[in-house]
Order: C-alpha cells, then sequence, then structure tokens
C-alpha cells in the first residue's frame, strides 16, 4: 500500500491575504481524495512512537498566536510519545530568503509582514518542548539545532532558491532541488537529504534527550 501524504495549509492556499474559503476547499478536496490526509487545518495526530501536531502558521501570520499557542502547549505537554513532531509551512529559523519568524524578508518592525506572531508561537511553545519541527516555505534544504529543537527545512521539491546568511549555523543546507526523509528510531533522529535525482548529499543524526 502506498504512504499516505499528510497536508499541512501553506500561504498559498489562502490565495491572497487570508482568504478562507480557498483553504477550506484545499481542505475539502483532501478528504475526498485518496491518499491524501488533512483532516482539518489544524490537527494532531499519533504514528507509532510519534505524536505529530500540524499548525496553520498562515493563520498565525494573519491572525496571531491564539488560539493555537492553547492547543499546542497542551498537546505537547500532554504527549507521553517519545517524540514529538510540530509540522507547519513556514520557517522558524531559515538561512535563506524569508528567512527567520520575526524578521521575514529583513522587515523588522513591521508586525503584519515579519512574522512576529510566528517567532513568538515558536519561541513559547515549541522551543524545548517539540523534538522536530518541519518546515518548507524557503525553497532549499537546510537542518538547524536551534533552542533545544531540530529544524528542518524541505521546500525544494518543485523549485529552489540560493541560501542566504541569515544568521544561524547550518548543520547542513544545500539551495537546489531535494528533499528530505526522516526516520525516528526509539532513541534517534535519521535526516537523509536527497537531490533531484534522488542522490544521498548528507546524512546525520541526534540521539534523542531524556
Amino acid at each position: 500500500d502506498a504512504l499516505p501524504i499528510w497536508m499541512v495549509l501553506g500561504n498559498h492556499d489562502y490565495g491572497r491575504g487570508l482568504d478562507r474559503r480557498v483553504a477550506h476547499r484545499q481542505v475539502a478536496w483532501a478528504g475526498r481524495t485518496e491518499g491524501f490526509e488533512m483532516p482539518s487545518s489544524t490537527y494532531a495526530f499519533r504514528a507509532g512512537r510519534v505524536d505529530l501536531f500540524a499548525i496553520d502558521t498562515t493563520d498565525v501570520f494573519w491572525q496571531g498566536a491564539e488560539p493555537h499557542r492553547t492547543w499546542l502547549r497542551e498537546g505537547l505537554q500532554g504527549s507521553d510519545a517519545p517524540w514529538k513532531v510540530v509540522v507547519g509551512h513556514h520557517t522558524f529559523r531559515s538561512e535563506a530568503g524569508h528567512g527567520n519568524a520575526g524578521d521575514y524578508e529583513s522587515i523588522g518592525g513591521v508586525p503584519w509582514a515579519d512574522g512576529d506572531s510566528l517567532r513568538e508561537l515558536f519561541e513559547e511553545e515549541v522551543c524545548g518542548q517539540a523534538d522536530l519541527y518541519l518546515a518548507g516555505h524557503d525553497h532549499n534544504l537546510q537542518w538547524i539545532e536551534h533552542c533545544g529543537t531540530t529544524l528542518l527545512v524541505s521546500g525544494s521539491g518543485a523549485k529552489s532558491r540560493p541560501l542566504a546568511p541569515r544568521g544561524n549555523t547550518l548543520l547542513y543546507g544545500l539551495g537546489d532541488e531535494g528533499f528530505v526523509w526522516v526516520e525516528l528510531a526509539s532513541d534517534r533522529l535519521t535526516a537523509a537529504f536527497y537531490d533531484e535525482q534522488g542522490a544521498l548529499g548528507f546524512e546525520a543524526w541526534r540521539d534523542r534527550e531524556g
């Protein structure tokens, strides 16, 4: 059987701005399309040893951290899974064009554009609480360790953009098409980065703390 594809909404799934009608159509499409899963714009589920929390980062971007903050905090703190993974479209930290939440596009001090509400949510609810945050948005591949959480960016499945200095230390980065494959064993996270031809470019791991 084919592996199901679990999805989250991205900024383009809302059309221009925050058009919820457009976003609801994406959720409805997933509900009637075999092999694709997105039961809501925000949802959680358990898969084996992993509790996964999918957040609608576009809603946070435009509307603020509430009520996502409470939902995410209760979910992460109440989880007894060995691994806790948060998935969202926008980057938390990124060594590329869109950059770091709170300073997106290097537009500091512009609340509606710099992603400050996302920075707040990530710093207060994800840092040190989730083992892993998976994102796209920037069209490249990155591995960053920050605030006790592994940050992986895999946004170059269809197109790529170069890396750019944003003050982060990359364990690995590639500004070309490709994808990342993540495995969560009982006590080890392994991430393998592949290029568009399927060739392995980099692989590393970190042990689970606690």
